[in-house]
């Protein structure tokens, strides 16, 4: 069967007469990369039929060659003939950069700029355009400010609209919306383009504030909003304080006269349920004209998000119904929805409709499938999806590392984060904190210290993320002076970073010391912090200052008291001998009664002499109120 590439050359031949001239192949190339009939392997006849009729050197041939396989994606073949070139131009390092760009090659991409500047290639507006796109990603904001140096020095890129709106692009998506408004305010031209970027990073940051104060300013300017304003508005209003500036653009929206398309109707369903407003969000999507996937995702995440995941199941079912095939946002929405209801049937269902679809298992999609399978139990689901991954970014690992701990698969853990490291990933600062994590449960203080390097070469903000992990590491590993140190460097100003030291402490007063400065600092204790201080009067068998504590929790700071408090308490009567009242506190306490708390009774009470524990009626007496703070026996 003759192949539309060939057939297309055929024609003009017949019409010409003659060979097909390198015009026309050069057309049919740039038909490969725009023309869905058109495939990779047309492309590839097109390039034979090229290196047939003549030079393989030829510039302009090789440069379209270069852009048709980076738009086919195959990026291998472009970079083949890129490098076997013996002469490049300009246009044959556009199409490079441009396509590993389009591929998500980006730190290609940057390397390929820097090549060019050494080679004394001096780039255009197309080289900034594409090289600046690779550099929107915090990984690379550095090479962003570069790049950004060059465009300074060079007034006529500096003075491009569509340069300075790539700017303001790249680096609210690299988190740095200051940069960004710099760069906004120093535009002598705004286009709808200009103000519509800004307003997209301010709402990306879920600064709702200042993207609607942006939108107001942007109607003073004189300046036409357009349906991407109002859908990045509408998207900003995502919580019920800020639903009436949503309800003002929806407003604008029907003064102005817009279309309610597809775009604006997903805002809205998306605006209405993040703001709780699940009727309205269901009545916009019902009023909808074009129902495509993606107000059905819309929809879907909207009743995920507000807890109802069998509403959002039901509705990803009817989306089936319809015809409407799901894309990777609807089934990212639903993925969590199966994690949120630990459904490993439902899960193992969905994934089985992504097997079936045309989509392909990208890295985004295999980690929240990883993570779903993890959380519901699904190991080797798991341990399938991570391995049959085309590419495995640092989420993957982490997830799957993360997830090997939570389920108490610490040894996998760490062999997961040995082959994590061969790969040549940098591990992540949750990812130490799941390592942190392991090591505390191994008791294995010399991996724990080896993480903490590992966390001080990342940067100083991952230590402070993973302090209180850290901290409690070195306590359960029992190397206090480790822990003591993490805590000077720390802020202090969490209260888990205090509770660590309050309840890794070998002695009563020690853990007392921290507790008093703490207090002193001006936090207030929680839960876990009285579980540390009653744990060490347990341990010491300090009976008058754990239950000072014990009525203090609720007296002085409103702490109920939990199964763990009563627990200490009674394990610290049971310690001293008084097993009489630590029995009568088990029988009255709010909860139920587990086997640690009957085994350390029993324990306490043949040590005592004494295992008629269980005996009386204690209904309508208050424990605590015969408990006394004299001598503790």
């Amino acid at each position: 069967m003759q192949s539309m590439a060939a057939s297309m050359l055929h024609e003009q031949v017949q019409c010409a007469y003659a060979k097909p001239s390198l015009r026309s192949i050069i057309a049919a190339l740039k038909s490969c990369s725009s023309n869905s009939k058109l495939t990779l392997q047309d492309g590839k006849q097109l390039h034979a039929c090229i290196v047939e009729e003549f030079s393989s050197s030829n510039i302009l041939a090789a440069n379209s060659l270069i852009d048709m396989y980076a738009k086919c994606k195959s990026l291998d073949d472009a970079f083949n003939l890129f490098f076997h070139l013996k002469e490049r131009d300009l246009v044959s390092w556009n199409a490079i950069i441009g396509g590993s760009t389009l591929n998500g090659e980006c730190d290609k991409a940057l390397q390929l700029f820097e090549q060019m500047l050494v080679e004394d290639i001096r780039p255009d507006r197309v080289t900034i355009l594409c090289t600046l796109k690779a550099c929107a990603t915090s990984t690379f904001l550095t090479k962003g400010l570069q790049v950004h140096v060059y465009v300074l020095s060079n007034s006529r890129l500096w003075e491009d609209v569509k340069v300075k709106n790539t700017l303001i692009d790249m680096y609210c998506k690299c988190g740095t919306v200051e940069r960004a408004k710099h760069v906004f305010n120093s535009s002598t031209i705004m286009s709808v383009v200009t103000w519509n970027a800004m307003i997209l990073g301010y709402t990306q940051q879920g600064d709702s504030g200042k993207a609607f104060e942006l939108f107001q300013e942007m109607q003073s300017s004189g300046v036409d909003s357009n349906e991407n304003t109002c859908v990045s508005i509408l998207r900003a209003c995502c919580t019920k304080s800020t639903l009436p500036d949503g309800m003002l653009v929806y407003f604008f929206v029907m003064e102005k006269g817009m279309d309610r398309d597809a775009c604006i109707d997903s805002a809205l369903v998306n605006m209405y349920s993040k703001c709780g407003a699940l009727e309205d969000a269901h009545e916009v999507f019902r009023q909808a004209r074009g129902k495509d996937v993606v107000i059905w995702a819309a929809l879907i995440g909207g009743y995920a998000d507000n807890g109802r995941y069998f509403e959002a199941l039901d509705l990803f079912e009817k989306m089936l119904q319809h015809g409407v095939e799901p894309n990777y946002v609807a089934y990212l929405g639903i993925i969590k929805v199966c994690t949120n209801l630990a459904s490993l049937d439902h899960g193992r269902r969905i994934h089985s409709y992504i097997k079936h679809s045309r989509l392909e298992v990208v890295t985004t999609l295999g980690n929240a499938l990883i993570d779903m399978y993890l959380k519901c139990g699904g190991l080797q689901d798991a341990h399938d999806v991570f391995n049959n991954l085309v590419q495995r970014d640092v989420v993957s690992w982490s997830t799957f590392i993360a997830g090997n701990v939570e389920l108490g698969l610490f040894e996998e853990g760490f062999l997961l984060f040995k082959h994590m490291q061969k790969e040549g990933h940098e591990p992540s600062c949750i990812t130490l904190a799941y390592l942190f994590k392991a090591c505390s449960s191994m008791n294995a203080l010399a991996e724990g210290k080896l993480a903490h390097a590992f966390s001080v070469e990342l940067s100083v903000e991952c230590l402070v993320l993973t302090r209180n992990t850290l901290v409690f590491m070195y306590v359960n590993c029992k190397s206090f002076e480790d822990a003591c140190s993490v805590f000077r460097h720390s802020s202090k100003e969490d209260v888990d970073t205090w509770n660590a030291m309050i309840g890794g402490c070998l002695d009563y007063r020690t853990s007392l010391q921290y507790y008093t400065n703490m207090l002193q600092s001006g936090l207030k204790p929680n839960e876990i912090t009285f579980v540390g201080l009653l744990s060490a009067c347990s341990h010491t068998g300090l009976v008058n200052e754990g239950l000072d504590h014990f009525r203090s929790m609720t007296a002085n700071f409103g702490i109920l008291a939990s199964f763990e408090h009563y627990n200490c308490i009674i394990d610290l009567l049971g310690r001293v001998g008084r097993v009489a009242e630590a029995g009568l506190l088990r029988s009255t306490m709010p909860f139920e009664v587990n086997a640690i708390v009957e085994t350390s009774l029993l324990s306490n009470s043949k040590m005592a002499g004494n295992i008629n524990i269980y005996g009386g009626n204690y209904q309508g007496v208050d424990p605590l109120k015969g408990l006394t703070s004299g001598d503790p026996r």
